[in-house]
């Protein structure tokens, strides 16, 4: 659901892979953007089961360098 997406289960807009949102809170699971990955959630991810923005590996929560792995 959304535009220029490629992959499955994707919500937003320009994301590739499977499964990748927008934020996990009420009214913002639709603003996913521009993830390249799985089961990303937020804007700007590369890599997989990251949550927050601009991110780039796997498994972190965080914005860009203020990130924590899990």
């Amino acid at each position: 659901m959304g535009i220029a997406n490629n992959g499955l289960n994707n919500v937003g807009i320009a994301n590739i892979g499977a499964t990748n949102t927008g934020l996990p809170l009420p009214g913002l699971g639709l603003l996913g953007v521009g993830k390249h990955g799985t089961f990303n959630q937020g804007f700007f991810n590369t890599g997989n089961h990251n949550l927050g923005a601009f991110l780039n590996g796997d498994n972190l929560i965080g914005i860009g360098p203020l990130h924590i792995s899990r």
